[in-house]
């Protein structure tokens, strides 16, 4: 099973973004993004829906796909 900090470096290249991309699109600061990456530290649970959730919505966009039911919900 892939690590987080795995799994997050494959999302993001499979998208095409860079760390600075990621990073500014969630508000996180360099060193904080950069521990997550190199497994040093993970996310809280609030912080892991929003990394979902930014690359899903990035996915969609590059491919032209339909957004699950999940992605369109709004509080």
């Amino acid at each position: 099973m892939e690590s987080f900090s795995e799994r997050l470096i494959h999302l993001r290249h499979s998208n095409n973004l860079t760390r600075k991309q990621v990073r500014e699109s969630l508000d996180i600061n360099e060193s904080t993004y950069n521990r997550w990456e190199n497994g040093s530290r993970t996310p809280d649970n609030e912080t892991i829906v929003r990394v979902i959730f930014l690359l899903t919505n990035e996915f969609i966009r590059l491919n032209r796909v339909q957004a699950p039911a999940f992605a369109c919900r709004t509080k």
